[in-house]
């Protein structure tokens, strides 16, 4: 131990916390000494404010007596007399010029003072301990960084891959997500038993081809769309995104990305598609416009009213309903707009072109980006109203 060797009673390793504190992460004891690890956790600078100054500032500390310490230095003097040192040394650890904590001996049963080149060797001891606590922390992040792609591996719904550029997409790795995208294992691929550019549906494969190469071109990251046959025989959609992976002159290596299953997505969208054009239709053929409206005032209204109308919606947005309601029929409309009338009624709107139209009108107050507003149903009943009078 380096502590024997040192012929000191206890010698320790602090690294700095995040927070800027101390913590005791090592110590050696000799026979007889007690040990101040489990206190000594999270020590902040109003501690031992003399001795945290000197470490920020590189130096190695030599107190052959705390008995005659400064008094400055009282603070520190008084918690090393609670801890029973009579003579002690601390050594920075420092990695890129960046202290990361500290080595320390103690002397507790008696006074000692270090010679110039023990001092040398504790310095050499130092930098011992920071390669190694650097290593450490080095592994433990690569570790975790391993822990952590294992686990994005697990739950990506897809897979990642590296392959050659080429039209097979030759495989170099991919992770086991493409068992449940295609149904053959990443062996299947990389050992060449199968093409991964064969399971492209033929019509896509000149597509995908031509977004990967546009990306390389730029040498900027592609993102592409495709269809799969799996090996049960079932068709998917593949939602892809990578980028060349280049060597230092500029040299193409291999393609990286990821690629995951969208195909319930790609169902969804469709039925959205054909539901809106179901609607779209619908509402062609109905015999009622829409209008929407704020405080008597014109929103928007549909395709159907416009054609009833005459006017667009860049032509009424913002204007009063009154300018679409014959001058007979502007008051009681008006009132029953303002009020929120919800039960049917009829009324006459009045036409670009000067022509009055009768309608049934049914109006009902909604919700509307934050505000409420009102939805009208309006209805031409000119036929109707016709049809009586013979």
């Amino acid at each position: 131990m380096i502590g024997e060797f040192s012929s000191v009673d206890r010698s320790y390793v602090f690294c700095l916390n995040d927070d800027q504190s101390l913590s005791n992460t090592h110590e050696w004891c000799a026979a007889g000494i007690p040990s101040f690890k489990d206190e000594l956790q999270h020590v902040t600078r109003e501690m031992i404010p003399w001795l945290y100054e000197r470490l920020e500032r590189g130096e190695i500390v030599h107190i052959p007596s705390v008995d005659a310490m400064p008094a400055e230095a009282s603070l520190d003097q008084k918690e090393l007399v609670r801890e029973g040192i009579q003579s002690l040394i601390t050594v920075p650890l420092v990695a890129n010029q960046k202290v990361i904590g500290l080595v320390g001996f103690d002397s507790v049963d008696s006074k000692k003072v270090w010679s110039p080149e023990i001092l040398n060797l504790m310095r050499f001891v130092g930098d011992m301990f920071t390669q190694a606590l650097v290593f450490k922390r080095v592994h433990a992040a690569l570790a975790e960084q391993e822990r952590s792609m294992s686990t994005f591996m697990d739950n990506l719904q897809g897979y990642a891959y590296r392959c050659k550029n080429n039209m097979d997409w030759d495989l170099e790795f991919i992770s086991p997500g493409c068992v449940l995208v295609t149904g053959y294992r990443p062996n299947d691929f990389m050992s060449g038993g199968v093409s991964f550019g064969k399971l492209i549906h033929p019509d896509d494969r000149q597509m995908v081809w031509d977004k990967v190469q546009e990306g390389l071109a730029r040498k900027g990251p592609f993102t592409v769309q495709y269809r799969v046959r799996t090996r049960a025989g079932e068709e998917k959609w593949l939602w892809e995104q990578g980028c060349g992976v280049f060597d230092p002159e500029g040299n193409l290596l291999a393609l990286e990305g990821i690629a995951t299953d969208i195909t319930q997505q790609q169902i969804y969208h469709k039925l959205l598609e054909e539901s809106q054009e179901r609607y779209r239709k619908l509402r062609e053929a109905a015999f009622e416009g829409i209008v929407i409206s704020q405080k008597g005032h014109i929103i928007d209204f549909d395709a159907q009213f416009e054609t009833m109308i005459g006017y667009t919606v860049d032509e009424l947005a913002g204007e009063s309903a009154e300018k679409i309601i014959a001058p007979q029929s502007r008051e009681d409309a008006m009132k029953r707009i303002l009020s929120n009338y919800e039960r049917p009624y009829t009324s006459t709107i009045l036409c670009k072109d000067g022509r009055e139209v009768p309608v049934e009108v049914c109006g009902k107050t909604i919700s509307y980006h934050g505000d409420t507003a009102r939805i009208t149903a309006i209805r031409d009943i000119s036929e109707r109203y016709r049809a009586e009078r013979e």
